[in-house]
Parts: C-alpha cells; structure tokens; sequence
C-alpha cells in the first residue's frame, strides 16, 4: 500500500513539474512549445515574419516576458520581434540575447489567447538558415519558461542564367510561304 501511494506521488509530483505555464501556438493552431517552426522565403525579401500565440494555463494571472536568443545566424541580416510593443531591427551578432524591456512585458489572465508575438528575419539578400529561441517567462519566477525555435531559410529564386553565346542561328525557308519553319541554333 504504501509503495502504491508513493508511486501514485512521484507521478503527480513528475506531471505537475512538467506542465508548462504558457501554450505556445503556431498561426495554423498548431502547439508549438518546446519545437521549432520553419518559415522560407526568398532572400530578396525585405522581412519574413512569424507570429505565435500564447495562451496562460492554470488559474491565476502572470506578468509574461519573452527573451530572443540568436542560435545560429547568417552574417549580414537582420531581425526584430514584437511582444507588447515592435522594436527596431537589429544586425545578426549584435544583440545575441535581447529581453523585452520589463516595461512591455504582458499581464496574461488564464486561458485568454495572446496574439501579439511576432519574429521578423530581414534577409538582405543572404541565402541561408538563420535561428532564433524565443522563450516566455513568468517575470516573479524566472525559470518557468517555455520556448519555441523559429527558423527562417531564405532561398535564392530562378535559375542561374548561362552565358554561352550562341554560334550561329539559321531560321528556313524564307520566306515560308505556308511551310513550316526550321529553327537551327547552335
């Protein structure tokens, strides 16, 4: 009895210490916490965005911040997010940690849905993978957290044109007349 009853504990206490204060949502619905949601785009873009909604579990109303972290960022682009407010655009590799400013962070009431995070990559013209961490906390405790990666590939577009001239063209008969024409490129 007593094992039952001590097991029937480490399983409440183990669920309990793994519920998550926030449900992070990608803009299709889908929960997103603890993953990493993949946004391409064409590197020509002036930004790319990607926004997530949160939604506070349990029964009591918490002031929420959002940290960004940089994970692997190509040189020579861009980002920002928004969360409360939209803040500048910084280059990669300058702010590799970046908090929303305390002012700005967002008193959550339980189960009420949070629309107004967004990430924003500018790619300038740089083909390639850029990653960020975006994490939610509870600012009275900051080590409840959740978190969601967000990467941005950026892609070139079209096909790389080859500069071979051409020798020589013969078009024939000509005139036609009715005929069908003969096109003869080399």
């Amino acid at each position: 009895m007593k094992q039952s009853l001590t097991l029937a504990l480490l399983l409440s206490a183990t669920m309990s210490a793994q519920a998550q204060f926030i449900t992070l949502r990608d803009e299709g619905g889908n929960v997103v916490n603890g993953t990493m949601i993949t946004h391409h785009g064409n590197a020509n873009e002036v930004v790319m965005g990607v926004g997530v909604l949160a939604t506070l579990n349990g029964n009591d109303a918490l002031n929420v911040n959002v940290r960004r972290y940089e994970l692997n960022v190509q040189p020579g682009t861009g980002n920002y997010f928004c969360w409360g407010v939209c803040y500048g655009a910084v280059d990669a590799g300058d702010l590799p940690v970046w908090q929303a400013q305390q002012v700005h962070s967002i008193d959550m009431a339980p189960g009420v849905e949070v629309s107004n995070h967004h990430a924003y990559h500018e790619p300038r013209e740089v083909v390639g993978s850029s990653i960020y961490r975006y994490v939610w906390f509870n600012t009275a405790d900051q080590s409840d957290t959740v978190w969601v990666d967000i990467e941005f590939h950026s892609m070139a577009v079209g096909i790389e044109e080859q500069a071979s001239g051409v020798r020589s063209m013969a078009i024939y008969p000509n005139p036609s007349q009715g005929n069908d024409v003969q096109f003869q490129i080399e």
